[in-house]
């Protein structure tokens, strides 16, 4: 697989182009061969996205498809999926896991490790609190448990504009939600 030979599709509920998807037949043992090659070389960045940055390997996937063009998802709709045997290569022969359950054991310290590197620390969200008030900006209720979140869905884009304080049960339904409804339900 090369950047020539890309085919891009656009995604009617984001309006955005992405890669095609195709189904796992279409990974055939040359393709695999081709793409853990890609990922063998990309080893350094995938341990600086996973270590410094507590990427999982979803979004490590997603990073390496976004820039450079290499379909690591396969489509089984209406879902797209890691393809199986990337995500355990990634796992095994890169970020050297010996199984899943050592992989979850991980991720936690690393996801929080990733947060405050990126800038989204405590101090902020204290900020983005006072700011809005402690209220949720959806339903506009004081809760006990109040949350930041990334209205563009970048979790790197810190950006006080950027954050919006919103109570648990908002939070989930706004995560299913597009940034344009988001948007449009704040008011921006």
């Amino acid at each position: 697989m090369n950047e020539n030979n890309i085919e891009m599709e656009l995604c009617k509920k984001h309006g955005k182009y992405h890669l095609k998807r195709y189904p796992l037949s279409y990974f055939t043992k040359e393709k695999m061969k081709s793409l853990k090659l890609f990922i063998k070389q990309k080893k350094e960045l995938i341990k600086e996205l996973h270590l410094e940055y507590g990427n999982s390997i979803s979004e490590i996937c997603r990073h390496l498809e976004d820039t450079f063009y290499e379909p690591l998802y396969y489509l089984k709709k209406p879902y797209i999926y890691i393809i199986p045997e990337i995500s355990k290569f990634i796992l095994e022969n890169i970020l050297g896991y010996k199984n899943w359950e050592a992989y979850k054991k991980m991720m936690p310290k690393l996801h929080s490790k990733g947060r405050y590197k990126t800038g989204f620390t405590h101090k902020l969200k204290k900020e983005i609190k006072e700011r809005d008030k402690n209220k949720c900006r959806i339903c506009l209720q004081k809760k006990k448990v109040l949350v930041v979140h990334h209205i563009d869905g970048n979790r790197y884009n810190n950006d006080p504009k950027n954050l919006v304080t919103l109570c648990e049960t908002c939070h989930i339904k706004i995560r299913s939600s597009s940034k344009k409804e988001l948007g449009a339900i704040l008011g921006l």
